[in-house]
């Protein structure tokens, strides 16, 4: 069975905040229980609000603490991510709780769970929906950088499946390049967009993130010190596109189906230049151009 569209819930959410109800939905998640994440506190839930859509859906509560997240991160992770308009490949931000087990951000829960337990396995995945996830992936990224949004940090583990398709996840490194208005944000804090060094290393530092994945991105390993830029989004989507290609496959064979311009458009996104990459806009409709067979063939 299916899980409701990412989209719709989204949608749900946004108008319930047109319709003047606050981010708090402390008293409509229930059954909280701890599940395993080497990133933080993350425990899963249920959202009951009967009498609504999507009463009784499972959901995701991640959660601050000192060690690896701090609490005030975590507000300004919820004012950029509530701020998000609905997509399909945008994982929605539903709310945020504040009780017994601190300040948590909650979000629909992906049953299908992330990417890298489809890119990190021996687990058998066709061309059609390898196309499929890079041309979500890119069309999630491109709708966040049209909102000048930075993500900061996409990779396999920061992609929920959902419904056999990709959601991008997951905003504790965004940042806003237009510092924007978060009024609709409820809850007492001192950070303000400004007061922390958005998607900088020094905020990289502060979490116990696996380095490895941002030091790939060229500028970053030259200055470690600079801001992640869309520039360097795009050239992570190059790597993590890249891995979902090649994925228990070889070179020749994907050459072979008719991977050649994808392999060449991830290349693009690559080059060791920033000012030499394509805009996310410009490699989603490039994705969406190039035409990829349909087929059942894993490798």
């Amino acid at each position: 069975m299916n899980q409701p569209s990412l989209i719709d819930i989204a949608k749900f959410v946004k108008q319930r905040s047109v319709d003047g109800h606050n981010s708090d939905v402390t008293s409509e998640i229930t059954d909280l229980e701890t599940t395993a994440n080497p990133f933080g506190k993350v425990m899963k839930g249920q959202w009951s609000c009967p009498g609504l859509p999507f009463n009784g859906i499972k959901i995701a509560v991640k959660f601050g603490d000192q060690k690896l997240i701090l609490p005030k991160l975590l507000i300004r992770e919820a004012r950029i991510w509530q701020n998000i308009d609905p997509h399909e490949n945008v994982l929605p931000f539903v709310g945020y709780i504040n009780n017994e087990e601190g300040f948590g951000l909650v979000s629909p829960f992906a049953e299908d769970g992330i990417l890298s337990t489809l890119t990190s396995g021996s687990q058998l995945i066709s061309y059609s929906e390898r196309y499929q996830l890079i041309k979500d992936i890119a069309e999630g990224l491109a709708h966040l950088h049209d909102a000048e949004i930075v993500h900061g940090s996409l990779n396999e583990d920061h992609v929920v499946i959902w419904n056999k398709r990709a959601a991008i996840a997951d905003f504790g490194l965004a940042r806003l390049i237009l510092q924007q208005s978060f009024s609709r944000f409820s809850g007492n804090d001192e950070v303000s967009p400004s007061s922390v060094p958005l998607g900088s290393m020094s905020y990289l530092s502060i979490q116990p993130v696996n380095l490895r994945r941002y030091s790939v991105v060229p500028e970053l390993r030259e200055h470690p010190a600079g801001d992640l830029t869309m520039e360097s989004d795009v050239y992570q989507l190059g790597v993590l596109a890249m891995n979902i290609l090649r994925h228990n496959t070889t070179l020749r064979k994907l050459v072979a189906f008719g991977g050649l311009p994808l392999l060449q458009l991830f290349g693009n996104c690559k080059m060791p230049t920033p000012d030499e990459r394509p805009d996310a806009r410009e490699v989603a409709s490039a994705i969406a151009n190039i035409k990829f067979p349909e087929d059942s063939k894993t490798v």
